[in-house]
């Protein structure tokens, strides 16, 4: 699952990363920032829910990185 935020000027993206896909992400091209908070992320039955900000052309990069991820899995 993903939740978009709005807010001004940008938006925040919470995910819900089941067991399958937070080991997909700790071997992709991640910062080292998402992988804490995925890791840090408290496990419940729908999975570990960590958020990110999308307020640049960076940041929207990753928002698809970590959007193939949830989608793969």
């Amino acid at each position: 699952m993903a939740y978009f935020i709005p807010l001004k000027g940008f938006f925040k993206v919470n995910f819900v990363f089941g067991e399958k896909a937070v080991t997909e992400a700790k071997y992709a091209d991640l910062p080292e920032s998402i992988l804490l908070s995925i890791s840090e992320a408290r496990p419940y039955m729908e999975g570990r829910s960590f958020m990110i900000d999308i307020k640049t052309d960076a940041d929207a990069e990753l928002f698809e990185k970590i959007l193939k991820i949830k989608n793969n899995t």
